[in-house]
């Protein structure tokens, strides 16, 4: 999924979300920092990103359905 960083927010210790906006289309990306442990990414590096990215940034997820 590529798109605009519309919001992203951090729900208490081991949630994120995302909204990505393109083409006029919002989807919102759950992130369990449990899961990102288990791929090796650092909760820790997850949580600076979400305070670098700003409203309007491309982004690219992937993500599992």
């Amino acid at each position: 999924m590529l798109g605009r960083l519309y919001s992203s927010r951090i729900a208490g210790s081991k949630l994120a979300f995302m909204d990505v906006v393109q083409d006029g289309c919002k989807v919102q990306a759950m992130c369990d920092f449990e899961r990102l442990v288990a791929t090796g990414i650092h909760v820790h590096d997850f949580k600076d990103f979400c305070q670098l990215a700003r409203r309007g940034d491309i982004i690219c997820k992937l993500v599992h359905l």
